[in-house]
């Protein structure tokens, strides 16, 4: 059963000495679904990167499933624990181009890469789930709007088939029938597995009611 334990996370930002995040402690378990409130600059975005292994915190540790991770571990660890940008970043090509990247990276490990290989007809269904046609595949990522480069990271990351999402407002920029397509998409990925979990940023406490059993606040840097 995945079992997410972050202790005593701290980071300073090494500009301005603000501390961004203040000893934080959280849990998370497989079927959690978990929503992160609280103002803008409060360190719910560095709090959900420090998870992914994305920011490099001050102080604290990780474990995944009872077992202590180390700078060798984030390769396999970023398999599990994904991170959803608000703003995701792509590579220049087409939407193909940048769900396949994740599984070029996964090929240096031979004893993962077996199972790890882009699948056109996963891809497929996965955007017919999001409403859209295999066509979008074809689209040349610079001409998306912000809507629909939130989806094609959201089935970039689904492809890979982690255990637990870490989401940084993952509908912002989309309506509200949008919106309401992807809660539902993510609901049935989750109840697929009881082994999959996921942290929701949302500004829209509305949203959080629906996506999460039981919401954090952060405030200056603390989890509350």
């Amino acid at each position: 059963m995945t079992e997410l334990i972050a202790r005593k996370l701290r980071h300073v930002a090494p500009d301005t000495n603000r501390v961004l995040l203040d000893d934080v402690e959280i849990r998370v378990c497989g079927s959690d679904r978990i929503g992160l409130a609280g103002p803008s600059g409060s360190g719910k975005s560095t709090l959900l990167r420090s998870l992914a292994l994305l920011e490099c915190r001050t102080t604290g540790s990780i474990d995944l499933d009872g077992t202590r991770i180390q700078q060798g571990d984030v390769p396999r660890y970023r398999r599990d624990v994904a991170y959803l940008a608000q703003r995701p970043g792509f590579v220049a090509g087409t939407v193909e181009d940048n769900l396949r990247l994740p599984f070029q990276f996964h090929a240096a490990d031979q004893a993962h890469s077996a199972n790890q290989k882009f699948d056109r007809s996963a891809a497929v269904d996965r955007l017919k789930a999001f409403g859209r046609s295999d066509a979008f595949l074809d689209q040349d990522v610079a001409t998306l709007s912000g809507g629909e480069r939130q989806i094609a990271s959201l089935i970039r990351s689904l492809l890979i088939n982690p255990r637990i999402l870490l989401l940084d407002e993952p509908t912002s920029a989309l309506d509200a029938d949008a919106a309401t397509v992807v809660e539902n998409v993510m609901q049935d990925w989750l109840q697929a597995s009881g082994d999959r979990a996921w942290v929701w940023i949302s500004h829209d406490t509305s949203q959080l009611k629906r996506v999460a059993d039981g919401t954090w606040t952060m405030n200056e840097g603390k989890l509350r």
